[in-house]
This record gives structure tokens, sequence and C-alpha cells, in this order.
């Protein structure tokens, strides 16, 4: 781990079990304040976007939020990653290495043990769209699955200005169509409260 990486991230003391597949790992985090984040401008898309640090380079706070299993890739936000039926852990289980086949066709091997990174932080947000679309509706997953849409597409352009031609302007483009797919219904859902309000409403952005 780098100096910078340490400085930018820690891991928390307490391990984390996967309820899927009962893998154990220390999460990690991101430190708050000390200059890390220096707020820029928001766009149109009510993203948040941040300057380069000169002490800590280029800092993707998005990165860290999703929570992955480094062994089986369950992934999810932080609230929702103990909620598992055992009908549903039996499913994401059973997905597991569709899951490892299907984000390395988009952005090579990945390994969650590693510390959070923008390839990472856009693999996450590919990773939970597909195990929200394995879980119960007291989770909110269709609103969830549409700001994990719109996160990926952000992370992955950041990609493709990082990488340029590599084909992950067209992963781009994939997530913000399945972004509209998925927050089409959840404005109805804001109003009809069939998937639960206080399960998603404090993670519409700004971001």
């Amino acid at each position: 781990m780098s100096k910078r990486q340490k400085s930018i991230s820690y891991r928390l003391k307490d391990v984390t079990k996967c309820p899927v597949c009962n893998f154990e790992h220390y999460r990690e985090q991101m430190h708050s304040g000390g200059g890390r984040l220096i707020a820029g401008k928001l766009t149109r898309e009510l993203r948040r976007l941040y300057e380069i640090s000169k002490k800590f380079g280029r800092v993707y706070p998005m990165a860290y939020t999703i929570i992955v299993c480094p062994q089986c890739l369950y992934s999810s936000f932080q609230n929702d990653f103990n909620k598992l039926e055992s009908d549903e852990a039996t499913t994401l289980k059973n997905g597991s290495m569709a899951r490892r086949q299907g984000i390395e066709k988009i952005v090579g091997p990945v390994d969650f043990n590693e510390d959070r990174n923008l390839v990472l932080g856009a693999a996450s947000y590919v990773l939970a769209i597909d195990c929200y679309q394995k879980r119960g509706m007291d989770v909110a997953p269709t609103p969830k699955k549409a700001i994990c849409a719109i996160r990926g597409a952000w992370l992955f352009g950041d990609m493709e200005e990082e990488f340029p031609g590599l084909g992950f302007k067209k992963i781009q483009d994939l997530l913000y169509m399945k972004a509209v797919q998925y927050y089409s219904p959840t404005l109805e859902i804001m109003s009809n409260g069939r998937e639960p309000h206080e399960q998603f409403i404090n993670l519409m952005g700004p971001d």
C-alpha cells in the first residue's frame, strides 16, 4: 500500500463477513477532511466534481461507497449488505462465477482485496446493479439500480478519459441507458411507495 493510498483511506478494525460466502475481509473507507476533497462545480447531472489535490492527487470518493466481497463479488450499499434472505443468498452465491466473468470482460481481472481505485470503483457499481437484480423489494432495488447506473456511468466516463480507446465510452453509454430505464419507474415508486422511501431517499443526489 502506497503512502498516498494510506493517507486517502484506511481499513476498518472490525472484520466484515460476507453473508453470501462467509469470506472475511477488512472494509476500506475514505478518510474525511485534510484537504483530500476539494469541491469543484456541480454538473447538470448533479455530480459534484473535485479538483486535483496537490497532496493526494485525484480522489474518487464514489469509488468507496459500494461494499464488495473480494471472494464472491457480492456487492451492495452498506445498509443492505447483511439484509439478505436465505433464498437471495443462495441465488447470489450461485451467480458468483458469472459476476466475475462478466466484470472481467469489461475491465479485466479485479482484486477487491486491493485498495480502491477508479477501475475498482467503476466495477463496483456494475456488480451492485447485478446483485440488486436479485434482491427483494424491501431494500428498494429499483432506485438503487438507478443510482448505481448513473454513478457507474460517471466513473466509466472518467476511465475513458484516463484510458482512451479501450471501449469504456460504450460502457458509459450503456449505463446511461440503464439509468434512464431504472429512473423512470423510480419516479412512480416515489409516489406510490411500492419500494420503501427510507431505503433510498438519502442516496439521491447531488453526489
